[in-house]
């Protein structure tokens, strides 16, 4: 999992955190009409990997959230 704080990027594996970087800036002027994941928006390269259990939610997640998601049976149940 992933979560960004709009100052901070956090990365978790398996519902366990395992770092993070400071980000200086939002993006400025991004307008998207189309959402890739696995894919990039520019050059219609893909990611040489496998994606698995997507959930995009309109807020970043605590780690007690991502680590209580990781121990249900399904993220799909649930979304907020």
């Amino acid at each position: 999992a992933a979560t960004f704080t709009g100052t901070e990027l956090a990365l978790y594996l398996n519902g366990s955190f395992i770092g993070s970087s400071p980000i200086a800036s939002n993006p400025v002027n991004v307008v998207r009409t189309q959402c890739y994941i696995g894919r990039s928006a520019e050059n219609d390269s893909y990611a040489n990997a496998r994606i698995d259990e997507i959930a995009i939610y309109n807020r970043s997640l605590s780690a007690s959230e991502i680590q209580a998601l990781m121990n249900t049976q399904s993220l799909l149940t649930n979304w907020t």
